[in-house]
């Protein structure tokens, strides 16, 4: 959905035929850099041409080619305070807003009051909730005249087993390090993606994990593979978030508060 919609809007609208552009926004920076490399790649044009984002302390758009512009609500917003009717926008995409924050928030306000004044502004809130999207429905509906309707995209659903501890533990930190080796160790090659409260406490634990793996690979290397640790957080350097190594498969979205850590190659089997 966050990489196809804005196709088919892009598609389906010309924006650049009356110099207007698609803005989809993201609630935060990383996934707005990852998502909008990947539209760019899909679509076989440069980042930063036609296809750009515009975060807080880096914009890579052209003005006059960029199309399709992805952003932070933040960025919009702060948009809004220059241009109360987002004149240069033909659609306006709100991504994941289920994820309620107070820039999110006061951006669906002003949309909901500058569709009222812009009959061609055509406005898209994406969530993978259905109660979410029923409430902004009747949001947008509420005493406006706006005819919003809800539409319902089916997608691909995986087999998930949910594990649960049998009883509590004291230190559930040192309970997820033990998971995570112990998964490593009797699974076939894949990822483990392990979800944390704070930066420090992910680097710690990526450090430790990362130790004593390479002690267990030390004492039996045909037992135990290697592993990587990638520490993923919304204050992470970009550079570091994404790895060249052919081994690892590329997170394009991180979660915030909460914090992942990518931990790709998993050992063989016994």
């Amino acid at each position: 959905m966050t990489t196809q919609v804005p196709h088919f809007v892009v598609y389906s609208d010309l924006p650049h035929i009356n110099g207007k552009v698609v803005a989809c926004t993201q609630s935060r920076s990383s996934p707005t850099i990852s998502i909008a490399r990947r539209v760019a790649s899909e679509m076989d044009l440069q980042l930063g041409g036609h296809v750009g984002y515009s975060i807080r302390f880096d914009d890579q758009t052209k003005p006059g080619t960029t199309f399709l512009q992805y952003m932070t609500d933040e960025v919009l917003l702060r948009e809004a305070m220059h241009d109360p009717l987002l004149e240069r926008y033909s659609t306006i995409i709100l991504d994941e807003v289920h994820e309620r924050g107070v820039a999110s928030d006061i951006l669906i306000a002003l949309l909901k009051s500058i569709a009222k004044k812009r009959k061609d502004l055509k406005v898209i809130m994406m969530s993978p909730t259905r109660p979410d999207a029923a409430k902004f429905q009747k949001y947008f509906r509420r005493r406006s005249g706006l005819n919003a309707q809800l539409f319902e995209v089916p997608g691909r659903t995986h087999p998930v087993e949910v594990f649960y501890i049998k009883k509590p533990v004291p230190d559930y930190v040192e309970a997820a390090i033990h998971n995570v080796i112990m998964i490593h160790q009797v699974e076939d090659p894949g990822d483990i993606l392990l979800f944390l409260s704070g930066e420090q406490q992910i680097e710690d634990v990526c450090q430790e994990i990362k130790q004593k793996v390479d002690d267990l690979v030390y004492q039996d290397p045909d037992l135990v593979g290697p592993v990587v640790c990638i520490p993923i957080y919304s204050c992470h350097p970009r550079n570091s978030n994404v790895s060249s190594t052919p081994l690892l498969r590329h997170v394009l979205k991180a979660a915030h508060p909460v914090v992942k850590l990518l931990f790709p190659q998993a050992s063989p089997r016994r």
